[in-house]
């Protein structure tokens, strides 16, 4: 062999071992997905068996094997929001807490506190109103009293008398 021949037989496997590794490194990065991966997309599902039990948490079967989705999921390059939204299209709104329309979840986070902030305008004008009530009878008394001549003889005849 000439020296050529033999520098382009060295380049060719230089090059093709760079190459295998540059796409057994890739390869390595993109299945490299970590429990915590994992776990922070379980984390906003819910168990499909178990009723308000996150996905994360859960030690059914059902959920070992979503999680495991989820991994694979994740291993072909989905980002953790596709992962959810696959989720919900194949099982529906109830996997997530919270719903995936914009317009529901602000429904959905709202209503408890115009809930709230109306029980707290009622019982605010429950307990006035209770108040007007207790000073209402002393007035009515002093006002229904009527102040004329013949009431002030009779009580004065009943002072003579004792």
């Amino acid at each position: 062999m000439t020296d050529s021949r033999l520098f382009r037989t060295a380049v060719g496997l230089l090059a093709f071992c760079v190459v295998f590794l540059g796409v057994t490194l890739v390869a390595y990065a993109q299945d490299t997905v970590s429990d915590d991966d994992v776990n922070a997309v379980a984390r906003q599902l819910y168990c499909p068996v178990c009723e308000n039990i996150p996905l994360d948490v859960c030690g059914t079967t059902a959920c070992a094997q979503w999680r495991e989705e989820i991994r694979i999921q994740l291993v072909e390059g989905e980002t953790p929001q596709q992962v959810i939204t696959s989720f919900v299209q194949r099982f529906g709104e109830r996997v997530v807490g919270t719903p995936q329309d914009p317009t529901l979840r602000m429904i959905s986070l709202l209503t408890p506190w115009l809930l709230g902030a109306l029980a707290i305008v009622i019982a605010v004008q429950t307990i006035l109103r209770w108040q007007r009530r207790r000073a209402a009878p002393a007035s009515a008394q002093a006002a229904s009293l009527p102040e004329n001549a013949y009431l002030a003889q009779i009580e004065a005849d009943l002072r003579e008398r004792r």
